[in-house]
């Protein structure tokens, strides 16, 4: 079998997937709220000061909402009823990448230029390029490992529901869309209990 950094599921069972998975939602809650960040959106990030079963409870939206929405996509392209304990395995398992996203926001110099900026956007203008160079590869750690995340939960689902081709792709786009939107209305609510 063939495993690659893009699809890793082909040589981790659902079991594994599962208990790595929950492992990388618990450790991505608690380097958020040790850096005093918090989902407010799907995938997006701001700094707040909430207690950790806030994060954690946002964390696992971030989970299950694309889980739940890629579930019913899958029963309707397939009418297989059977994917849904291995497609919430392996989202769990993409997670991981999402924890990695928070490494940055571990060094001293990237935390303290990103919450200045947060606080007075008019202090971007007067950064030091260490600081401008710390922000840009904190960017592009980001982007290249959001984009690994599309790309492994698009290979959870079609790896639980078999399904492919240009439907399945488009379904996926629209899938994370509506993840998007509802992300907006779901986790203010959260973040507010």
């Amino acid at each position: 079998m063939k495993c690659s950094i893009s699809n890793p599921y082909n040589r981790i069972s659902t079991a594994q997937a599962l208990v790595l998975g929950v492992v990388a939602v618990i450790a991505m809650s608690l380097l958020a709220w040790s850096g005093g960040v918090v989902a407010d959106g799907y995938l997006h990030y701001t700094f707040a000061e909430v207690n950790l079963w806030r994060v954690l409870a946002s964390e696992i939206v971030v989970w299950l909402l694309p889980t739940l929405l890629l579930y019913v996509a899958g029963v309707a392209m397939t009418r297989s009823w059977c994917g849904g304990v291995a497609l919430t395995a392996n989202m769990a398992f993409a997670h991981i990448l999402l924890m990695l996203t928070m490494l940055p926001m571990l060094i001293p110099v990237v935390h303290q230029t990103m919450t200045s900026i947060l606080l007075d956007p008019t202090v971007a203008l007067s950064l030091s390029p260490l600081h401008v160079g710390a922000i840009a590869a904190m960017g592009c750690w980001t982007m290249a490992l959001l984009v690994l995340f599309w790309v492994w939960s698009y290979n959870a689902w079609r790896a639980s529901f078999k399904v492919r081709g240009a439907w399945a792709v488009v379904t996926f786009v629209v899938v994370q869309l509506l993840c998007t939107i509802a992300g907006g209305y779901v986790m203010p609510w959260i973040t507010q209990l």
